[in-house]
């Protein structure tokens, strides 16, 4: 069949164009941590340099985790390798049963603290009738395409655990990537803070802060940021929610400690490339540019 000289040169432009794309795509060397901007709630997608795709948390119940995921990652892209669940409160898993409807997902990693509210253990069900691995979280590593993920929290097991706000029984782990770590602790109050500050300050230190509990003032105490001491902070939060999260108070103790402040509600999605030296926000470096 003889192809017009019209259409096969359109032809050829399409497929350049597709591997031009796909070259830079596979070319980015960086790790990239997006904190998703799903209204109240957490969510972030982590893609590895080679291109794996690790989610913390999925936010509310309302599919705002899969809007985002779907302007973040390609459109052919319909795996999520593993999901990270901090805790069993509906603004970080609410969001997660949707995305296993739309995405294939190798592994959720979650505690094993005993919640049944109904939508958790319908949560349970959805991922045991699609055989997706539930594997519950120790101390112990995990390292992804060099991405070293640290699980520091919870300590022993949670089954028999005597905690009452689930909030304290969130999952807390530091992401390291050559000289670059990020520490994400869910929704950690004070309480869960200060077990934190018994172990050793170097597993805690950070260039990165997810603060717990969206910014609210039961977390990022004193102590806790003298010992991570980040150079950036980043409040998941809903715009204009009823909490007030981020607290203005926890937004003053970072400005005096001279730590640099995202939030999701006035900065949308906030996306971090990292080449295991420096930190990058829109081409900008904003940490390590020295």
């Amino acid at each position: 069949m003889k192809i017009k000289e019209g259409t096969a040169a359109a032809i050829f432009i399409i497929v350049a164009a597709w591997l031009s794309f796909w070259f830079l795509y596979e070319g980015e060397q960086r790790l990239e941590v997006s904190f998703l901007d799903i209204g109240q709630g957490d969510a972030a997608l982590i893609e590895t340099p080679n291109n794996k795709t690790i989610l913390v948390d999925g936010g509310p119940p309302d599919k705002a985790v899969l809007r985002e995921l779907g302007r973040s990652l390609p459109f052919w892209q319909r795996r999520i390798d593993l999901v990270i669940l901090s805790h069993p409160h509906d603004d970080h898993f609410g969001g997660l049963t949707a995305v296993a409807e739309r995405y294939s997902i190798g592994a959720v990693i979650l505690s094993d603290f005993p919640y049944n509210t109904p939508p958790y253990q319908e949560f349970i069900v959805t991922l045991k009738n699609k055989k997706i691995p539930i594997v519950y979280a120790k101390q112990e590593d995990i390292t992804v395409d060099g991405v070293i993920f640290n699980f520091i929290f919870p300590f022993d097991s949670l089954a028999e655990s005597k905690i009452e706000n689930p909030n304290n029984a969130s999952l807390v782990f530091r992401l390291s990537y050559g000289e670059v770590d990020i520490l994400f602790t869910g929704d950690a109050e004070t309480e869960l803070e200060t077990e934190l500050l018994k172990i050793s300050k170097a597993e805690l230190s950070a260039e990165i802060l997810k603060l717990g509990h969206h910014g609210s003032d039961t977390s990022s105490t004193e102590a806790f940021l003298d010992t991570v001491n980040p150079e950036l902070a980043i409040a998941s939060a809903g715009n204009d929610n009823s909490y007030g999260h981020p607290s203005p108070r926890i937004l003053r103790r970072l400005e005096r400690r001279g730590i640099k402040s995202y939030r999701t509600d006035q900065d949308g999605t906030i996306r971090l490339k990292i080449d295991g030296r420096s930190v990058f926000k829109n081409k900008a470096c904003i940490i390590g540019c020295s």
